[in-house]
């Protein structure tokens, strides 16, 4: 080997040895790769701590019956346009022909990470649920602006706060028994723990984005078609 050569591996040798004890471990990679857009502080303040996960406490939003013999879990921020694609077209199939038929149910999970009112909108969905009314919450929100902007489009919307607390009000304010305690609710921070822990099972379910999924104790990332759920849907009600 001529000295040229010899330097060479030298080198290379070097530059390796100063990356492996450079490079950011796999729990400080997910760490720098976490969701850093402003949402107003809800639901990822403590995103990498444990102790905010809270199991025993957190309510399960549920689409359908809560006692079907499959779940499909679903990760959304309610200002995603691609969640908001998935609610109004492979949604709404899962919806009639499993949902509605008692075959499974959908537990939706908050994965607020656009802005402030992705924030508030999930704070929202555990306001709405503590007075029965989660799913009428659920799709009043998407509803909205999927109508307003997304269906034609306009995505323009989409890092702009929209949903005040009173926007909120404004659109599901009628779904429920008490709109000025859905006031009060979305206005505190007691629900941003349940948030909290549902960002945290993201993460242990490996739902990077939104909108994300888990069948039977796998996940599924993206707004994928029909198709695709209706295979492992099936598989899970045989």
């Amino acid at each position: 080997m001529n000295r040229i050569a010899i330097w060479t591996v030298v080198i290379l040798g070097g530059l390796f040895a100063l990356f492996m004890l450079t490079a950011p471990t796999a729990e400080e990679a997910a760490k720098n790769n976490a969701p850093s857009v402003d949402n107003g502080g809800i639901g990822n303040t403590s995103l990498f701590d444990s102790d905010s996960v809270d199991l025993d406490s957190k309510p399960k939003l549920f689409i359908g019956d809560p006692d079907a013999p499959v779940t499909l879990v679903e990760y959304g921020d309610f200002k995603c346009p691609s969640c908001n694609s998935f609610h109004h077209q492979a949604g709404q199939r899962i919806r009639e022909e499993y949902v509605d038929t008692g075959k499974i149910n959908i537990e939706f999970r908050n994965y607020p990470f656009i802005g402030p009112d992705s924030g508030r909108a999930a704070r929202g969905a555990y306001c709405a649920n503590s007075q029965g009314a989660f799913t009428a919450y659920h799709d009043a929100v998407y509803n909205d602006i999927w109508d307003s902007n997304y269906v034609r489009g306009d995505y323009s919307v989409e890092y702009s706060d929209i949903y005040s607390v009173d926007k909120i009000l404004e659109v599901t304010g009628g779904l429920v028994d008490d709109p000025a305690a859905l006031r009060t609710c979305i206005e505190s921070t007691g629900q941003d723990g349940h948030i909290d822990t549902d960002i945290a099972l993201a993460r242990q379910d490996g739902v990077s984005g939104t909108p994300g999924f888990v069948i039977d104790g796998r996940p599924l990332n993206g707004p994928s078609n029909f198709s695709t759920f209706k295979v492992l849907l099936d598989a899970q009600l045989r």
